[in-house]
């Protein structure tokens, strides 16, 4: 039992480890080839130890949030995103794990934008920037993603606010 724990841990403290280095842009990997790393990572552990694979993912997500409400991480977390979504399989665990991570980025940020366009903020374009690069990435297919589509459904678009923002982005 020690050496599952002590191998959790340090699989863990590596993809932390890894997870800072690429969103303080100390390790110069271009973010589609880091989540292709990460993808294949997730599979090779979840073929050998899926509980060690659950470990590690709760430790993905918990980065990718944490990076998704800071604008100098937004192509980051998008790109992870649209790599993992693409690469894993329908129906698979990983699949499904990647939904429901990428619904509740997507609805934090969408709140976060609610927020700043209700209170009229001028820190609006700030908050758009993951939403344009989730753009960028699944282009017309996130508007497909059921998950988003009840999200967008409920999210009223200020234009005239946002349009600055999502110019500077494409």
């Amino acid at each position: 039992m020690a050496a599952c724990g002590l191998a959790e841990r340090l699989v863990k403290e590596q993809l932390a480890r890894v997870w800072d280095e690429l969103s303080s842009t100390k390790l110069k990997v271009e973010h589609r080839a880091a989540a292709r790393l990460l993808g294949r990572t997730l599979e090779s552990l979840t073929e050998v130890d899926p509980p060690l694979c659950d470990a590690v993912w709760l430790t993905l997500t918990k980065a990718v949030l944490e990076s998704s409400s800071k604008e100098e991480n937004a192509a980051l977390v998008s790109a992870v995103l649209k790599v993992l979504f693409d690469r894993f399989k329908d129906g698979s665990v990983l699949k499904g794990k990647t939904e429901v991570l990428l619904t509740e980025v997507l609805i934090s940020n969408v709140d976060r934008c609610q927020k700043a366009l209700e209170h009229k903020s001028s820190e609006v374009d700030l908050n758009f920037t993951l939403l344009a690069e989730m753009m960028k990435q699944f282009r017309e297919g996130l508007f497909f993603h059921a998950e988003f589509s009840a999200v967008s459904s409920t999210f009223d678009l200020d234009v005239s606010l946002i349009s600055p923002a999502l110019a500077e982005s494409g």
